[in-house]
């Protein structure tokens, strides 16, 4: 029984697995197919036949063409938007599949994408000595052991401007796991600079995951802190609040977070 019941845990453990490069993101409950919904040229037809009744509509009225003539143009203007709005939204996740599960373009024809592009110009050597270098790398910067701007020399675009900072991630980011301790510590390292505190906060949201980390009351709590920390909230109120959960500040770590 309960060798059995080990078989069959990683089988569970591959099939959710996000990462894995041939599964395809899920899409209303199933993986999604590109050849289940409209192309490129669909879309281009949609937005030109839009584009020629926004013209003709308003000229409908001008010209005192029927009421109801007026009110069908409309009426199709309105409907066809939305087909173009939901082919625009199926395209954008072809796209994300495309940078995260390495899609392969339908024809043998076509153009490389742009994940096969970026694989083909680095080394397979290097890819994996750079994946390696990162995969040590991340959760050291979420701990607060290594600098952000770290990040930066693999390809990490980070530009701070008002109302929103702005991250660009690269496609070649591996998927690294961190935990509550690892939040914890960074929080912590990080709550002696505001701007650093910051902008650690916003790259960290966007270069880990977080895992099931919501699932309990603490972890959720200490996200709603990352959070916080990525939009400005006081330094001090972030160490005050962490000392409210149970973790007090630790005088050795923000020493040598401010040096």
């Amino acid at each position: 029984m309960t060798e059995a019941a080990t078989d069959k845990q990683p089988e569970s453990t591959a099939e959710k697995a996000p990462s894995a490069p041939d599964q395809m993101p899920e899409y209303k409950g199933a993986p999604l197919d590109a050849e289940r919904g409209p192309g490129l040229g669909c879309f281009w037809f949609q937005v030109v036949l839009l584009a020629v009744l926004l013209v003709v509509t308003p000229l409908s009225v001008v010209m005192a063409a029927p009421s109801w003539f007026s009110a069908t143009l409309l009426i199709v203007s309105l409907v066809l938007l939305f087909f173009v709005g939901q082919t625009m939204i199926f395209l954008l996740r072809l796209v994300a599949a495309d940078r995260r599960a390495r899609r392969h373009p339908l024809r043998s024809d076509a153009r490389p994408t742009v994940g096969q592009m970026e694989d083909e110009a680095t080394p397979e050597g290097e890819r994996g000595a750079n994946d390696d270098e990162l995969r040590r790398l991340i959760p050291a910067v979420v701990r607060g052991e290594a600098r952000w701007q770290s990040l930066l020399e693999h390809g990490l675009v980070v530009r701070p401007a008002p109302p929103f900072d702005v991250m660009e991630t690269p496609s070649h980011f591996p998927t690294v796991e961190v935990g509550v301790d690892d939040l914890v510590a960074g929080l912590r390292a990080h709550a002696a600079r505001a701007t650093d505190l910051r902008l650690w906060a916003f790259v960290a949201i966007g270069i880990a995951d977080f895992g099931d980390i919501t699932d309990t009351e603490i972890g959720e709590q200490i996200a709603s802190l990352l959070h916080d920390a990525s939009f400005g909230t006081d330094p001090a109120e972030i160490s005050a609040r962490l000392a409210d959960l149970g973790f007090p500040r630790d005088s050795d770590e923000d020493d040598a977070a401010t040096q």
